[in-house]
C-alpha cells in the first residue's frame, strides 16, 4: 500500500494568511510511505520542516528524492530535524549531473546559515538515481523523465506492488514554453498511473506573461 501526505504544495515562496489555509503555505514536500517499512520524500521545501517535527520513526531511514534544486524545493532542508539525529540515516537522491550534492548542501554554509554542515549528526548518503539499488531491494522501482521547466526538472514514476504513482513538479505543458519532452512522451510516461501529482501553479492565461 502506498500512502501519500502533502506537507507543502506552494511554488516560489512560502505564504501566510487566510487565503492560503486550505492548501497551506509551505513549499514543495511530499511524503510517500510504502506499507510500514519505507519513507520516500519528494523535495525539501519548507513543508519538510513540519514533517520532521511530526514524523520521525525510530530506526527507519529517509530517502529524499529531488526533482530539481530551485530554492522552493530545497529551502526547508537545513531545518529538517532528523538531520541533527546521530541515529538517523538520510539518503539524498537525484537524477541530475554529478555535483548536485554541492548545490543542495551549500545553503548550509556560514554565508547562508549559522549551522555548518559539519555539525550535522546524521549519516548522509548521496545517490545518482540511475545507480540506486537500495530502494529496488525494498520492492520500489523509480523511473525518470525530463520535464519542461527553466533550468530543468526531473519527473518520477514510482512503482510498488502493482501500484504506480507519477510526480510532475513544475512541469509546464503550455505552448509558450520550450519543450524538453513532448506531450506525447509525457502521456506515455504517465500512462496507467494510479495517481498523478502534477504542477498547476499558472493558469493558461498567465503563461504568456
Amino acid at each position: 500500500m502506498i500512502h501519500v501526505t502533502f506537507w507543502g504544495v506552494r511554488g516560489s515562496m512560502p505564504v501566510t494568511g487566510k487565503p492560503f489555509l486550505r492548501y497551506g503555505g509551505n513549499t514543495s514536500c511530499i511524503q510517500i510511505d510504502f506499507d510500514s517499512h519505507t519513507t520516500v520524500v519528494i523535495d525539501a521545501g519548507t513543508g519538510i520542516v513540519n514533517m520532521g517535527e511530526t514524523h520521525h520513526p525510530i530506526g527507519r531511514p529517509y530517502y529524499i528524492l529531488f526533482t530539481h534544486f530551485h530554492w522552493d524545493h530545497i529551502q526547508g532542508l537545513p531545518f529538517f530535524k532528523p538531520l541533527f539525529d546521530m541515529n538517523q540515516d538520510i539518503h539524498l537522491i537525484a537524477d541530475q549531473p554529478e555535483g548536485w550534492e554541492t548545490q543542495v548542501m551549500s545553503q548550509m554554509s556560514n554565508t547562508h546559515y549559522p549551522i555548518n554542515i559539519d555539525l550535522l549528526k546524521s549519516t548522509r548518503f548521496f545517490h545518482q538515481l540511475q545507480t540506486l539499488s537500495c530502494l529496488k531491494d525494498r520492492g520500489i522501482t523509480i523511473a525518470s523523465c525530463p520535464g519542461n521547466h527553466p533550468g530543468g526538472v526531473t519527473l518520477y514514476r514510482i512503482s510498488y506492488q502493482g501500484q504506480v504513482l507519477c510526480i510532475a513538479s513544475d512541469n509546464e505543458v503550455s505552448e509558450f514554453t520550450p519543450k524538453s519532452t513532448t506531450h506525447e512522451a509525457l502521456k506515455r510516461f504517465f500512462k496507467d498511473a494510479d495517481l498523478l501529482i502534477h504542477d498547476s501553479q499558472y493558469r493558461p492565461d498567465e503563461m504568456p506573461e
